[in-house]
């Protein structure tokens, strides 16, 4: 999250590495779209691991 809203703020933060970009004042619809991308890897990650360990179990 940064204060910097100026054009082409965004493209500076993710060029330098920030995973995604959410200026001030926070949007909460666009603050919750960023953290449901933030997300989803961990839970697809979850989700893959629970599933391997149910096969491992299983058989």
């Amino acid at each position: 999250m940064t204060s910097n809203a100026l054009a082409g703020d965004r493209e500076r933060c993710l060029v330098v590495g920030m995973n995604d970009y959410v200026s001030k004042p926070v949007d909460a619809a666009k603050l919750r779209v960023a953290l449901e991308r933030a997300l989803a890897p961990a839970a697809a990650a979850a989700d893959l691991s629970a599933t391997t360990a149910g096969r491992i179990a299983g058989g």
